[in-house]
């Protein structure tokens, strides 16, 4: 520190000085005056740490800030009250972003999710008074909260009837039999009843049969369908029980109310023995196969009003003086050169009540 020489005092004639200069103390009106060191006199030396001379010890109260005129205003202290109030509010706005956040987004996807702002008022918060030098502030702080309002929407409940749709496959069963299993094995693919298959028909006996097959073959088919026959006559000559056949031999084959006769007739365009006609009727055992002409529900017991209204102009219906009982036709065609009746059968009577008791179809046997 150096030394402070001594101030001399102003001129008489000097002016005075200027309203902002400081004035110093006059002793004669008994202001106070501060004593300066003499010039040669000793300054103590400043020990590091202890302070100035006039300062408070380490430790102490500082003195006040005094601001100088002219002069920058002193740093104010930091505000902690408003700080960590601050900090406060700023945290619970994070908070509150997130839930929304959350409730928005994790939602269900299906349904929109309607954000709704609510202001909500922080009450204000009343600090403790410091001394700066400046007024004090009492900061009433706001904050917007945002909830996320959840729409729920509810669906009517709706019942739904599912029909079920049931899918009938019937495999076709076989008949028991002794014929070989590999014979039969050409019909294991059929489907649906017996009745789909073996059926009265002008040409044959249904759709696995026809007039000119070779007799083993018809019977082989027909015995995987309806089993063992209950009669077979074997090959004897033509002038039979069945009557006088075409051709020298002929075999008769039952199975029930269905008769097949077989011989070397040629009639069909075969070489071979072959199938040539077919009978049926209830005179011997009952009609426990039913069969009929699919198309027209022909069979026994169709009378003659539902003959004459199937067929029409197409039937004719007669009494057969061989037998005195009625009988009828349907159609003609023309075999082994000889035209004869598509169907042949006898009736129980010709009036329209008449019933069908005999069918015959085929190249046929006479007396």
């Amino acid at each position: 520190m150096t030394d402070t020489p001594d101030r001399p005092g102003p001129p008489a004639d000097t002016p005075a000085p200027a309203a902002d200069t400081p004035v110093p103390p006059d002793p004669a009106a008994g202001e106070p005056t501060q004593q300066l060191p003499p010039a040669d006199a000793v300054v103590p030396p400043v020990t590091p740490g202890a302070g100035l001379p006039g300062e408070p010890p380490p430790g102490g109260t500082p003195p006040p800030l005094v601001p100088t005129p002219g002069g920058p205003m002193p740093p104010e202290p930091p505000n902690w009250p408003m700080r960590i109030l601050i900090a406060l509010l700023a945290a619970l706005v994070v908070l509150v972003a997130v839930i929304a956040g959350a409730l928005i987004f994790g939602g269900d996807d299906d349904e929109p999710v309607a954000a709704t702002t609510v202001p909500t008022t922080v009450p204000a918060t009343t600090l403790a008074p410091t001394t700066t030098g400046e007024p004090t502030t009492t900061t009433e702080a706001t904050t917007t909260t945002t909830v996320a309002e959840t729409t729920t929407t509810t669906v009517a409940e709706t019942t739904t009837t599912t029909e079920a749709t049931t899918t009938t496959s019937t495999t076709t069963t076989l008949a028991a039999t002794t014929t070989a299993a590999s014979e039969c094995a050409g019909l294991d693919d059929l489907q649906g009843p017996i009745a789909n298959f073996v059926f009265l028909d002008v040409d044959g006996i249904g759709t696995l049969t026809e007039f000119g097959d070779r007799d083993e073959d018809v019977i082989t088919t027909l015995t995987c369908l309806l089993g063992e026959p209950d009669e077979d006559t074997g090959y004897g000559d033509s002038f039979s029980v069945f009557g006088t056949c075409p051709g020298t031999v002929v075999r008769g084959v039952r199975w029930g109310p269905l008769l097949t006769l077989f011989g070397d007739t040629e009639a069909f365009g075969s070489e071979d023995r072959e199938f040539y006609n077919w009978r049926y009727d209830a005179f011997e055992f009952e009609d426990e196969l039913g069969l009929t002409f699919p198309e027209t529900g022909l069979g026994l017991g169709t009378t003659v009003a539902e003959l004459e209204a199937e067929y029409g102009d197409d039937v004719e219906i007669f009494d057969d003086e061989r037998t005195g009982e009625g009988a009828f036709v349907i159609g003609e065609r023309d075999v082994a050169n000889t035209t004869v009746p598509e169907i042949f059968g006898t009736l129980t009577g010709t009036g329209a009540d008449g019933q069908v008791q005999f069918i015959d179809s085929g190249l046929f046997c006479g007396e």
